[in-house]
């Protein structure tokens, strides 16, 4: 992500190269169970200290252009690239977090149903599929880092225009302002919901929409 970033804010390309380089070193260290000082890749060294200075720049110059969603996205690797520094290990993101928390929802509110998560992230492709009725329903999970930011719904795009007539997309965001998204979704109300769930204090919310998609597919 940083590095397509740095792509389309720094003319320079060795400082994309150097971000995308950053997950070849991650891969690495999970290969090998050790932080290494450098990376070589095609005859191209890159040192770590070029690595984290790049991330800084591509801040620098997010926040120029008025990118704040960018600037938390690069501020939240640059943590993360400190963090595998300073102990070899790389915490879970806390969109990963929040994916897990939102699967074990779903089953606390269909038990028995069989949930099917994606493999790989994809704009195209809902986050999990649920097997509970006669039509497939799929669920989509958006998180924020700051919950006060809107959710705009601006990816969502691909996916909808995936869903068929039969399909139902519950879409699952921590964000507490979703007008930007409902009015994303306007004119789908009988196929597509949104909710706002922070924790388990919210599953009444979660298990009611999926009880009106089930309504509506009936």
């Amino acid at each position: 992500m940083a590095g397509a970033v740095a792509t389309f804010t720094n003319s320079d390309a060795s400082g994309a190269v150097a971000l995308i380089a950053t997950g070849a070193l991650g891969g690495l260290l999970g290969l090998v169970g050790r932080w290494p000082t450098k990376l070589v890749v095609s005859g191209n060294e890159i040192s770590w200290s070029e690595v984290t200075e790049t991330v800084d720049e591509q801040i620098d110059a997010a926040q120029d252009a008025g990118d704040q969603d960018a600037v938390r996205q690069l501020e939240e690797l640059r943590r993360r690239l400190e963090e595998m520094q300073r102990t070899g290990y790389a915490p879970r993101h806390p969109a990963a977090e929040y994916d897990e928390a939102v699967e074990q929802a779903l089953r606390r509110a269909l038990p028995g149903a069989a949930i099917r998560k994606e493999a790989i992230r994809s704009r195209g492709m809902a986050d999990f599929e649920v097997a509970s009725g006669p039509v497939p329903l799929y669920v989509e999970s958006k998180f924020k880092r700051d919950p006060s930011t809107p959710f705009q719904g601006s990816t969502l795009a691909p996916l909808l225009d995936r869903l068929t007539e039969s399909d139902r997309l519950l879409i699952v965001t921590n964000s507490l302002d979703t007008r930007g998204a409902d009015a994303v979704v306007s004119g789908r109300a009988d196929r597509v919901r949104i909710v706002t769930w922070l924790g388990p204090g919210d599953d009444a919310i979660l298990q009611d929409a999926l009880n009106q998609l089930a309504r509506d597919a009936a």
